[in-house]
């Protein structure tokens, strides 16, 4: 879910992450998508001061642009994604992509498929 180098060395922000991700994969069981539109993603990777306060800089990463995570959003709050209520994706996957009829028979085969705990892409 995260770089595994930097949640090794930081628990608290892996572990709060997983743990916020899947309260709301719990909360969705038990909230209609048409009441509340329940979604998680990743927004990338994004250089941000807090990164730069643990020593990353322009060349450690292949660094997303940091407007990918805010017009993602934007779709996922669509109708077109309602489809995802309850999963967990990444900003940077393809939205063109993942309302696809192969990404919509994995997820209607597995009930956990792009749930914590459960299977990813």
């Amino acid at each position: 879910m995260h770089n595994p180098n930097f949640a090794s060395t930081n628990l608290n922000y892996g572990a709060s992450k997983n743990a916020a991700a899947l309260l709301l994969k719990l909360m969705a069981r038990n909230v209609s998508v048409d009441e509340i539109h329940i979604l998680s993603f990743h927004p990338g990777a994004v250089l941000t001061e807090t990164a730069r306060a643990y020593g990353y800089d322009e060349n450690s990463l292949p660094w997303d642009d940091v407007d990918i995570h805010g017009h993602f959003f934007v779709w996922a709050a669509s109708e077109e994604a309602k489809f995802l209520h309850g999963r967990f994706v990444y900003a940077t996957w393809d939205v063109t992509e993942l309302p696809s009829a192969a990404v919509r028979a994995l997820l209607d085969e597995d009930s956990d498929f792009l749930k914590i705990g459960g299977k990813s892409a």
